[in-house]
């Protein structure tokens, strides 16, 4: 059975998921308890807030700024704004689109590769009012924050994430590599907090995958000391987006990774 195919965030390029089968309703009148679900690794709005690396090209569409008080700098959930359209030339009211910066290059903490740049999605808005044909500027409000937005923030088409959920046997797999970069530079990891990893599709990565991680060894002991365990929920062509699901001491760039069975 093929898998469904989902559409990553900003390019049309396709990740592997899997969800679990629909179930056929049960008909009659008698009294149908529900079975538990499997929950997705993570929801929707955590899998849009939480990031990637990626060498993708910066949108030529942005935030104008705010439509009531053009001196504003900081924008919020609400705001209506004016934005500046490019890509589409077809854009209609209803349309919503992804709010996103690129925080910072990202460079491999070993062999100092270039990797692209950390994007992160800051929240959604949705057109309210088409101007007059020909102009690019457009009326907006926001409708989900994420955290605020600013003047010249980006804007891409939206895409509705996929769920990923995760499967009970999984085939053995030889992937390790380096932690690229740790959320927000972090140097503590808890749970529910996101590493960034340096394979992807490229190297056979899919959602679901779990890693164990280990300090990179400059403790000079010569033992590697296990760090907890991540899960990758959203995967790009050299890179993956990962949930830390077990954490007993600090995640860092650098430190290593392999793949738990």
């Amino acid at each position: 059975k093929t898998e469904p195919e989902v559409p990553s965030f900003f390019r049309k390029d396709k990740i592997l998921s899997t969800a679990p089968e629909p179930e056929e309703p049960e008909t009659g009148s008698k009294l149908v308890i529900p079975e538990e679900t499997v929950p997705a690794i993570v929801d929707r709005f955590m899998m849009l807030s939480a990031g990637f690396v990626s060498e993708e090209e910066e949108s030529k569409d942005y935030i104008i700024g705010s439509a009531d008080d053009p001196a504003k700098s900081i924008l919020s959930h609400d705001e209506k704004v004016y934005i500046s359209i490019h890509s589409d030339a077809g854009v209609k009211v209803g349309d919503r689109f992804l709010i996103y910066q690129a925080i910072h290059d990202v460079k491999h903490p070993v062999t100092k590769r270039f990797f692209g740049e950390l994007f992160r999605i800051i929240g959604i808005l949705k057109v309210t009012k088409v101007n007059e044909e020909g102009s690019t500027t457009v009326t907006a409000s926001i409708v989900k924050s994420f955290d605020f937005a600013e003047k010249g923030s980006l804007l891409t088409p939206y895409q509705e994430p996929t769920l990923v959920f995760p499967v009970s046997v999984r085939p053995a797999k030889d992937l390790a590599g380096h932690i690229l970069e740790v959320a927000d530079r972090r140097t503590i990891n808890a749970q529910t907090d996101y590493v960034f990893l340096d394979k992807g599709m490229d190297d056979g990565v899919e959602p679901g995958d779990r890693f164990t991680v280990y300090a990179d060894g400059g403790n000079g002991s010569g033992v590697s000391k296990k760090l907890g365990e991540v899960e990758v929920f959203l995967v790009k062509k050299r890179t993956a987006t990962a949930i830390v699901r077990k954490s007993v001491d600090a995640m860092s760039r650098g430190d290593r990774y392999s793949y738990k069975n």
